[in-house]
């Protein structure tokens, strides 16, 4: 018995009763399938929710790096996103990290922007290496079924 279950552990522990429990007493295959749908959703948020919050905080500094740099070879300082600090109770919050990573989002697109206008090659690269691991991150947190479809 977990006496300190994770948000994760009972997503996984909620499906997986799903499954030895309820799946038997479903005669009807439309039914058993959407059962199964749902467990794959609760499987995908399990994952998301171990890992969402440090995925995003990484991603921000990453991209509150890259637009400091363009800013630094453009001289454009309207790149740098503001940066609010709240309290660390609550940059411990899912809603403050997703505004501070959606800050640091648009000063990151802008500044592959203005790097891509500019002709700075290296910076380009940069930009892109970090929207293939935006990409890499999106596809690890993204459902592979909809509960119900």
């Amino acid at each position: 018995m977990n006496i300190r279950p994770t948000t994760p552990q009972l997503l996984r522990d909620l499906a997986d009763e799903l499954n030895r429990e309820i799946m038997p007493l479903l005669d009807d295959s439309t039914d058993q399938i959407r059962l199964h749908m749902i467990t794959a959703v609760l499987g995908q948020c399990a994952v998301r929710a171990g890992s969402e919050i440090a995925l995003m905080t990484l991603e921000t500094a990453a991209y509150r790096d890259y637009a400091d740099a363009v800013a630094d070879a453009t001289g454009r300082d309207d790149l740098r996103p503001a940066e609010s600090v709240p309290p660390l109770a609550a940059r411990l919050h899912l809603d403050a990290v997703v505004a501070e990573y959606a800050r640091a989002s648009d000063s990151f697109g802008s500044a592959l922007e203005i790097a891509m206008d500019a002709g700075l090659g290296d910076l380009v690269t940069r930009g892109e290496e970090l929207l293939h691991t935006r990409i890499a991150n999106e596809q690890l947190m993204a459902g592979v079924a909809t509960a119900g479809r």
